[in-house]
C-alpha cells in the first residue's frame, strides 16, 4: 500500500470537524486503493489566511521585519505560504542588514518591496475566498464554474 500525507482545510468555525473530514477522507482513498489503512501520525494548526498583515511590526521601539505567516503571506484560498515565507525572509534578512549599517529606507524599501511582490496576488485570492465563503453562509453549494473561479489552476480564477 501507499503512504501519503493527507491534509484538509476548514474554516475556522468548522475546526471541530476537521478529525471526521480527514477520516473520511482517508477511508475513502483506502477505498480505492490509493493509501495505506495505516494512520503514522495527526499533526495540524491554524494556518493565517486574511491577507496581508504587514511587513513591519514593532517589539517596543524595536522595528520588527515580519516574512511569511507573521507578515499575512498565507494565500487565502490555498493554504500555500512556503515560497512566500522564504522569499520574505531572504528580503527581510537584507533589509535587516542594511538598516543596521544605517540605511534609512531599508525599512521602507522592504515594505515596498514586499507589497509589490505579494499584494495583488493575495489581494485576489482573498477576495475569491470572501466571495466563496459568503456563498457557503448563504447555504448555496457553489457549482463547477463557480469553484473554477475560486482555485487558481483555472483561467476562470485570473479572468474573475
Amino acid at each position: 500500500a501507499t503512504t501519503a500525507n493527507l491534509g484538509v482545510g476548514v474554516a475556522s468555525h468548522r475546526k471541530a470537524e476537521l478529525k471526521r473530514i480527514l477520516d473520511r477522507l482517508h477511508e475513502r482513498l483506502v477505498a480505492e486503493g490509493r493509501v495505506g489503512r495505516q494512520v503514522l501520525g495527526y499533526t495540524g494548526g491554524a494556518i493565517p489566511v486574511g491577507g496581508l498583515v504587514g511587513p513591519v511590526g514593532r517589539l517596543g521601539d524595536t522595528i520588527a521585519l515580519l516574512a511569511g505567516d507573521a507578515a499575512g503571506l498565507t494565500n487565502p484560498i490555498t493554504g500555500a505560504g512556503i515560497n512566500a515565507a522564504v522569499i520574505s525572509g531572504a528580503l527581510a534578512g537584507e533589509a535587516a542588514v542594511r538598516h543596521v549599517a544605517g540605511d534609512g529606507h531599508a525599512v521602507n524599501d522592504y515594505c515596498d518591496e514586499i507589497e509589490a511582490l505579494f499584494k495583488p496576488g493575495l489581494d485576489r485570492a482573498l477576495r475569491h475566498r470572501k466571495r466563496l465563503l459568503a456563498s457557503y453562509a448563504a447555504g448555496e453549494r457553489p457549482g463547477p464554474a463557480a469553484l473554477r473561479e475560486t482555485w487558481i489552476a483555472y483561467d476562470a480564477y485570473w479572468a474573475a
